[in-house]
C-alpha cells in the first residue's frame, strides 16, 4: 500500500493478501498453499492440505477475510486478530484525506474486468474487494496501467547515466545490479543533521533491512536548496544515519 501526495509517496505498508496466497485447479484440487493462507485458515478453522479438494464455500470465506483485512488496513489500523497477523510491517498513518483510491497488479485486473481464471483465488479475491470498495475512504478510480504482476512488473527497473555531473566513487564497482532503492523523503524546509538522520532511519525500517549486511542505494528528489550550507547540513546528516554501513564498507557514494 502506497500513500500519495502531490505526486510523491509520503507512505508505504505492507499486509500479505493475494490471490497466489491458495492455488486452486479447476477442480478445486489446492496445489499451492503459501503460510498467510494456513494461518488464516487455522483462524477459520480449516484444515486443508496440498492436494485436498476445497469447497467453493471455503474458498469464499477466505477471499471474504482477506478481502475483509485489506480494507480494514486501508481505512486505519488493523484491529482484527487476522489484520494484526497479515501485516508485515507497521500500518499506515491515515492523517490526511483519501481522495481517491486504485488498485494494482494481477488481483486487479481482475477488479477492472478481467474475468480469466488463473488457477488461484485471484478471482474471489477480486469480487470480494470490489464489493467492499465502497467502505473505502476515496472514490475507487483504474488506472491507465495496473502492472499485473506487481512485485515482479513493479519492482525491476534500470538506471542509466551518463554525462559530466555525474560523480562515483573510484571504489565503487560498476555495473551494480539487484540494488535494493530507498526512497527517503528529507523535507528541506524543516532540513537539520537530525530530521535527516531520523528520515533515513524511517525509510530503511520500511524495507527490514539491518544497516551495514546489505549495500542500498538512496533516492532524494530535491532535499536541499543549492546553498553550501544547506548541502552540508544535509551530507553530515546522512554520513551520520549511514555510520554502520560506512564501517564495513558496504556505503558508496555516487551524485547525479
Amino acid at each position: 500500500m502506497a500513500l500519495i501526495s502531490n505526486g510523491q509517496i509520503v507512505q508505504t505498508a505492507c499486509i500479505n493478501v493475494g490471490g497466489r496466497l491458495v492455488g486452486i485447479d479447476e477442480n478445486f484440487r489446492i496445489w499451492r498453499l503459501e503460510k498467510p493462507a494456513k494461518l488464516l485458515m487455522d483462524q477459520l478453522g480449516m484444515k486443508y492440505e496440498l492436494g485436498d479438494i476445497i469447497t467453493d464455500e471455503d474458498v469464499q470465506k477466505i477471499a471474504e477475510a482477506l478481502a475483509d483485512a485489506l480494507v480494514e488496513v486501508m481505512k486505519g489500523k488493523p484491529h482484527s486478530e487476522i489484520a494484526k497477523e497479515l501485516m508485515m510491517t507497521d500500518p499506515l498513518n491515515l492523517a490526511i484525506q483519501v481522495h481517491e483510491i486504485s488498485f494494482s497488479g494481477g488481483v486487479a485486473e481482475l477488479i477492472y474486468g478481467d474475468k480469466k481464471f488463473y488457477n488461484d483465488i485471484a478471482g474471489y479475491l477480486a469480487d470480494k474487494i470490489k464489493a467492499k470498495a465502497h467502505k473505502l475512504r476515496g472514490t475507487l478510480v483504474e488506472p491507465p496501467n495496473k502492472i499485473r504482476a506487481t512485485v515482479i512488473g513493479a519492482g525491476a527497473f534500470s538506471l542509466s547515466v551518463s554525462g559530466s555531473t555525474a560523480y562515483f566513487d573510484e571504489n565503487i564497482e560498476l555495473p551494480i545490479k539487484n540494488l535494493p532503492v530507498v526512497h527517503v523523503n528529507v523535507d528541506r524546509n524543516n532540513l537539520s543533521e537530525r530530521h535527516a538522520i531520523e528520515t533515513v532511519k524511517q525509510a530503511i525500517k520500511k524495507y527490514d533491512v539491518e544497516l551495514g549486511e546489505e549495500s542500498l542505494a538512496f533516492y532524494f528528489r530535491e532535499p536541499v536548496h543549492y546553498q553550501y550550507d544547506m548541502v552540508r547540513t544535509f551530507a553530515f546528516g546522512i554520513a551520520e544515519a549511514l555510520h554502520p554501513m560506512i564501517e564495513k564498507k558496504t556505503a558508496g557514494c555516487a551524485y547525479f
